[in-house]
């Protein structure tokens, strides 16, 4: 899946979409809908060109950068839940403390920021 960039640690959804469509052509062109494997070749060059192509115009911001890559949410402030943010993500409180745990953090109270990146994964910053 990475061969021509490096990956970040997890698949995203355009991902998963991508290695979805690449199975479904790969399987048509073996099963025989195609009149030639390299016609299933082709579909597959050409989705693997445009997820790189799209990727690529998302970090040079060339078209929609920022609707490839949004910009990070602040959840907590100064160890005070930003309600009306977690709202707009779909995050409610005890799945917030649960990835908190996961950071090692056991009370909400004691972070500075905390941030939902653009991955999908957390980012703490505790108080000192």
């Amino acid at each position: 899946m990475r061969l021509f960039r490096r990956g970040t640690g997890q698949l995203s959804i355009a991902d998963l979409l991508l290695i979805t469509m690449i199975s479904d052509a790969a399987q048509n062109a073996m099963a025989g809908t195609y009149n030639s494997v390299s016609e299933g070749a082709v579909l597959i060059l050409t989705l693997v060109f445009w997820d790189y192509a799209i990727d690529w115009m998302g970090y040079k911001k060339v078209i929609f950068g920022k609707f490839a890559k949004p910009e990070p949410v602040l959840l907590v402030r100064n160890g005070r839940l930003l309600h009306k943010n977690m709202e707009k993500e779909l995050i409610d409180e005890d799945e917030l403390i649960g990835l908190l745990r996961e950071k090692d953090v056991d009370d909400y109270k004691k972070v500075k920021t905390c941030y939902l990146e653009a991955t999908g994964n957390i980012s703490v910053i505790l108080k000192e």
